[in-house]
């Protein structure tokens, strides 16, 4: 199993400050968010490639939908110098068919066909049924992200998550759990809402990166359960 770590655990790390923590973990994948205030922004040239380590995504505010798609893109011209496999991007809730390919057709245009772009689930986003039918409808991978992912469907759309686990390219992990009050605080991975995320994680395909990304921090215990036994459970 490929795990990656998020470079939004340790945003206040260098960037060699973090590909030596990572070394010691024995990660070699991880996301970056430009324009977040994340120090690797102030490296030059392109630390993490040189050390071998791979850029899953640039974790853009892109929001396939609003028109907006290629200012945004603009504002990340210099984080765009770090080789990348994906642009993250969201799914705007209520867009048409043709507001969506018009952002879609405009980000090709800049070098991003759909195949680059990843949609991600997330709350205040479009529902899962919607972002498959336009990843189906365009091509396009889509990155899981687990809390997200909870919070659009949780127990009800098991079915839709499993048709559109095919397309995943990443999965973005953290513990958290549900609180009465609809709170979701994050917790170590293996605890929480686990069971439910175990549910979804075996769904995807063999070879998606799990990339840890949360603000519980033994992030030692949350990879030794990630290459526990819970996928044949």
């Amino acid at each position: 199993m490929n795990i990656g770590l998020s470079y939004s655990t340790q945003p206040q790390m260098t960037s060699t400050e973090f590909l030596a923590f990572c070394d010691k973990l024995g990660v070699l994948l991880t996301d970056l968010r430009p324009d977040h205030g994340q120090v690797w922004e102030a490296s030059p040239g392109d630390p993490f490639s040189a050390a071998g380590m791979v850029v899953m995504s640039l974790n853009t505010r892109i929001i396939l939908g609003q028109g907006n798609a290629l200012d945004v893109l603009e504002n990340l011209a210099s984080a765009r110098r770090i080789q990348h496999r994906f642009l993250r991007v969201f799914l705007a809730k209520g867009a048409t068919n043709t507001e969506v390919a018009r952002d879609i057709a405009a980000l090709a245009d800049a070098g991003y066909d759909s195949a680059l772009l990843a949609i991600e689930t997330h709350d205040g986003f479009a529902g899962v049924g919607r972002i498959a039918e336009i990843a189906e409808r365009h091509m396009t991978p889509v990155i899981f992200d687990t809390l997200g992912l909870w919070k659009i469907s949780g127990l009800d759309h098991i079915a839709q998550i499993e048709a559109l686990a095919g397309r995943a390219v990443a999965a973005h992990v953290k513990g958290f759990d549900v609180r009465p009050d609809g709170t979701t605080p994050h917790t170590a991975i293996g605890s929480g809402n686990w069971q439910w995320t175990t549910r979804v994680l075996r769904l995807l395909p063999k070879s998606c990166p799990i990339i840890i990304e949360t603000r519980h921090h033994d992030i030692q215990g949350d990879i030794q359960t990630l290459q526990g036994d819970w996928k044949d459970t």
